[in-house]
């Protein structure tokens, strides 16, 4: 996996406008060993992009690079098997601002007929006559 990060360096990073900016691995080991998506679960999905914003929001870099960069590039570091795979099918530069990459993540991983489907579940709700309310 660590191939497809390496090859794709270039996919959602817009340039930084220094010469001395660097992802540190410690930052990056970090970022990884706190869970990395593999896409299974909804709440898996939200709990995921919260703690990659906390760690990408705690770094402070104070060479001018924007906050949509640095997540933009740490960002295929906290993920794994296809949501990997997944952000490579995005052609060079496909996605050049962090909220567009957000919302294609999250189209992907948590799709509107997904949502419609738990609405539609809840508006439905009925209990039985025989069940109990706990």
């Amino acid at each position: 996996m660590d191939d497809l990060r390496s090859d794709q360096q270039h996919l959602c990073h817009p340039p930084v406008g220094t010469n001395n900016f660097e992802l540190k691995p410690t930052l990056i080991n970090i970022v990884q060993n706190s869970g990395e998506f593999r896409g299974q679960s909804t709440k898996e999905l939200v709990a995921h992009l919260k703690k990659f914003l906390h760690f990408a929001n705690t770094l402070k870099i104070n060479n001018g690079v924007p906050t949509n960069t640095i997540r933009l590039r740490l960002f295929p570091f906290s993920l794994a098997d296809s949501t990997l795979e997944w952000l490579t099918t995005f052609p060079d530069g496909a996605i050049i601002m962090w909220n567009e990459c957000t919302h294609k993540f999250l189209i992907n991983y948590f799709p509107p007929s997904k949502s419609n489907k738990l609405k539609e579940d809840i508006m439905n709700f009925s209990q039985f006559e025989q069940e109990p309310l706990d």
